[in-house]
């Protein structure tokens, strides 16, 4: 993945750098008498996700036009100021460091010898003049570590969003803007989550920031979004009070923006003629809202992207396996973070929206003529339209009106129904009346298959 938190990262040094006082209004975070705010999370919703190890926090008073952004830590719950930080800002001190207790004079040839004093007492032997003494750069305001953050008096809302320096693929969209604008300006629900996306195909130069793990594409015209796509978090805090010197906690109840969907699916292995193993399956689902409103999770349908993810193999009561010839039923299971997926225009339809791609690998012993045995690797690939099963999940509800999009739940299950039926010779085939009977398995004769002995396979 080429672009992580360096992405992020320059939208908030902007902030930084513009987040100076222009209003009289603005300075009074300046006198000395601000309240004392510690933040703190109850993540009961994350149960047992991962979670980001940072959330950035926009405090914004509704009266008298003030706002500022934090960036706090979900461990120790420590951070920094990113936007109009005070100019007093107090750093944290780590209790458990003392430091140690300095020597105390001793007596030399009758003359007091002070270590804690310049040149030990005496003179300097060679005396600086005060104005050619360097001063000691101060450490910016945005670059200091605090426990507690600093808010003049007022009525804020408070508003968070996951962050992660070393995993997320997304930005906020219009955060330097709505943090600039006074209260009749940019709203925050104007502020968007967007994914970042890569290519799996060359560009003009060749190039490509994403290696695709399924090795094929037969749904193009979609952007990428990154495999194993953690949880995201938002969370918002009304009206609360802050009183000149006053120490207080702030408890977020993050919620989830993203939908953490599960997908299952049954491989049926013929192993009448030549047992064989299931090696892997890659999935790929299309479909997923590029964008939304951050935090009222209003879903932009007009452009949708997809994602591919690995899979687990388990057996039929949900244990994670590695398949052997004796397996006659293999069960597949895939767990992904998403806005949510939008299905089909409708059911007959193989591209578009709404399409699973899948490639399996698996592997099987040959006999040679010489009378050895050869392993043999082979992939085949398919898709399937989930049209009927994206609708009995409804993952998004529609306004009365019609107006906007939302998830429907937090977390939901496709469990595909049907069996995928699987041969050695490579030949799949969906059972009648469930989620395979659509199936669609594809030969690509241009993409031969190579076993891992660089042989060429029989093309099926």
């Amino acid at each position: 993945m080429s672009r992580r938190w360096w992405i992020i990262l320059p939208l908030f040094a902007v902030l930084c750098m513009t987040s100076a006082c222009t209003e009289a209004v603005l300075c009074d975070s300046h006198l000395g008498h601000d309240g004392n705010i510690r933040f703190d999370y109850d993540w009961t919703v994350a149960d047992g996700a991962q979670l980001p190890d940072s959330m950035a926090v926009m405090a914004v008073r509704v009266i008298n036009h003030y706002k500022c952004g934090m960036m706090i830590s979900t461990e120790n719950l420590r951070g920094h100021y990113f936007y109009n930080a005070p100019d007093n800002v107090e750093g944290w001190i780590d209790p458990s460091i003392v430091p140690p207790e300095p020597p105390g004079p001793r007596i030399d040839n009758n003359f007091t010898i002070d270590p804690t004093e310049p040149y030990n007492g005496g003179e300097s032997p060679d005396p600086v003049d005060p104005e050619d003494e360097e001063e000691e750069p101060e450490t910016p305001s945005e670059e200091i570590e605090v426990d507690h953050f600093q808010l003049p008096k007022g009525s804020y809302k408070f508003y968070a969003m996951s962050m992660d320096k070393n995993l997320y693929d997304h930005v906020y969209t219009n955060v330097p803007q709505y943090l600039e604008n006074d209260g009749t300006g940019m709203q925050y629900d104007e502020v968007e989550f967007v994914y970042n996306t890569h290519r799996y195909h060359p560009d003009e130069n060749g190039n490509v920031d994403l290696v695709s793990l399924l090795g094929q594409d037969y749904n193009q015209g979609f952007d990428i979004i990154m495999t194993d796509y953690p949880p995201i978090f938002v969370g918002q805090v009304d009206l609360t009070d802050v009183e000149d010197h006053a120490e207080m906690a702030v408890t977020f109840k993050p919620r989830l923006l993203s939908q953490n969907i599960d997908i299952n699916f049954d491989i049926e292995k013929d192993v009448s003629k030549i047992p064989f193993v299931v090696e892997s399956v890659v999935g790929e689902i299309s479909g997923i809202p590029s964008k939304c409103s951050l935090f009222d999770g209003h879903l932009y349908l007009k452009k949708t992207n997809k994602m591919q993810f690995t899979t687990t193999l388990t057996n039929e009561s949900g244990t994670p396996i590695v398949d052997d010839v004796n397996n006659t039923k293999v069960r597949v299971h895939a767990n992904i973070n998403v806005l949510s997926i939008l299905h089909s225009a409708k059911p007959t339809d193989l591209t578009g929206p709404g399409i699973l791609q899948l490639s399996l690998s698996y592997k099987f012993q040959r006999a040679n003529d010489d009378g050895t045995t050869s392993e043999v690797v082979r992939k085949v690939f398919g898709k399937v339209n989930l049209y009927n099963v994206l609708k009995e999940a409804n993952l998004i509800e529609y306004s009365s009106n019609m107006q906007y999009a939302t998830k429907s739940c937090d977390h939901a299950v496709l469990d595909i129904p049907g069996v995928l039926l699987l041969n050695p010779e490579g030949k799949t085939s969906g059972s009648v009346g469930g989620g395979f009977s659509s199936w669609d398995q594809i030969n690509d004769p241009d993409h031969p298959v190579v076993t891992d002995e660089g042989e060429q396979p029989e093309l099926y």
